[in-house]
């Protein structure tokens, strides 16, 4: 929920976002919509540019002082300024490249340049439009970093012999993003990795936008079996599929003999021998079921860069999570006030096994939780950093 009498910003300064296509409505694409429309709270005049399923057009949302005043569809440009030539030079990672390639930078620079609209601030909704956001003249470039894209990287894909290099050309990318761009960091331990990078640019942290307006589910009692809900979005990528097996060939197969359930959620779920007490979903929408279908929530990933949004979208619904701490990210989020930590697959059939042997000692954790989640994503903190990073000197 947007912050009431909010002052609207009246100095008039124009803010571009260039924000991706939206395949589904994931955690990525949710916190591009809610990062469009606080964007609009703060700046006078917001021009949104999103690719669109046709490739061959851009779609504009202008924005007037909070409200959408024009949205319109834009044909991408087919020839390439020299500006852009000497960042395609620059730009070697493979998906800020292919920003670059469809137009998408000459295409704004010229509509705009066309209705006599400078650009100030171009802000670019996720790290693989940094090509895209150099491109474009402007006097100040933000990046909002969903992925500390290197460690990503390597998180993501299996070992190939094109991925040493590939890393080199994000390690290369983020240096550039860097130094050129204040960074809007999704998590303190992001931010952390950036800081790797020396540079003069302000670094702030901006969690994931969609969390402000969560609700809390209704908390009820425990059922019988217990409902164990481990969400994996696609497994044809790496640390999920890994997470998948963890849970199913470790933990759930352990338990077979547990008053429990695991409903495990996601798309492209390889062929594995499951247990007995596991339930294959695919993709559920609206996503809301998943929470009220299940009272406890597993999350055994190690990596902590990122999104993250499997580890808090439950805490921000009061749910009970056991989890790696290490998915935190670096939020201060307490073991056994805030959420149940487990590292080994010994852990996790551990903390399950007191929570179906006791579970009103641990249904409080979950309401904990929802609380802290509403002090820490809560929208005015989110309003105040976007104005800090637009208005600062």
């Amino acid at each position: 929920m947007l912050v009431k009498n909010l002052t609207i910003y009246t100095s008039e300064v124009n803010v571009v976002l260039v924000r991706p296509k939206v395949f589904r409505l994931g955690a990525e694409e949710a916190d591009a919509e809610v990062f469009e429309k606080n964007l609009s709270q703060v700046c006078k005049n917001l021009y949104a540019f999103q690719l669109t399923n046709n490739t061959d057009d851009l779609k504009l949302n202008k924005w007037t002082e909070g409200k959408l005043s024009e949205s319109t569809l834009i044909p991408l440009s087919e020839s390439y300024s020299m500006r852009t030539r000497v960042i395609m030079a620059t730009i070697l990672d493979p998906a800020c490249r292919h920003y670059l390639r469809l137009g998408i930078a000459d295409t704004i620079s010229n509509y705009l340049e066309r209705r006599g609209h400078p650009i100030d601030t171009v802000i670019a909704s996720n790290s693989s439009f940094l090509g895209v956001s150099l491109a474009i003249r402007c006097k100040r470039r933000i990046s909002r970093s969903v992925n500390f894209e290197p460690i990503h990287y390597l998180q993501e894909n299996y070992y190939s012999l094109k991925m040493p290099l590939v890393f080199l050309t994000k390690i290369w990318s983020t240096a550039l993003e860097r130094i050129t761009c204040q960074i809007l960091a999704i998590s303190p331990k992001d931010s952390a990795r950036y800081r790797y990078f020396p540079s003069f640019n302000s670094m702030y942290i901006l969690p994931l936008q969609h969390l402000q307006e969560l609700k809390k589910t209704e908390h009820k009692e425990f059922g019988s079996p217990l409902k164990v809900g481990f969400l994996g979005s696609t497994y044809n990528v790496k640390h999920n599929l890994e997470g998948l097996v963890f849970v199913v060939n470790g933990v759930a197969k352990e338990m077979q003999d547990s008053n429990l359930h695991f409903n495990i959620y996601g798309v492209k779920s390889p062929k594995l021998n499951f247990p007995s007490n596991v339930t294959i979903h695919g993709w559920i929408e609206p996503i809301s079921r998943i929470y009220e279908d299940n009272d406890v929530f597993v999350v055994p990933y190690v990596g902590g860069t990122g999104q993250q949004s499997k580890m808090f979208e439950p805490l921000c619904k009061g749910k009970l999570v056991v989890a790696n701490p290490n998915a935190l990210a670096g939020y201060p989020f307490l073991p056994n006030l805030h959420y149940l930590s487990a590292i080994s697959e010994a852990d996790f059939i551990e903390k399950l096994s007191q929570c179906t042997l006791i579970p009103s000692d641990f249904r409080y954790i979950g309401k904990n939780a929802g609380k802290k989640c509403a002090q820490i994503f809560s929208s005015a903190y989110n309003l105040k950093t976007i104005k800090n990073s637009i208005f600062s000197s």
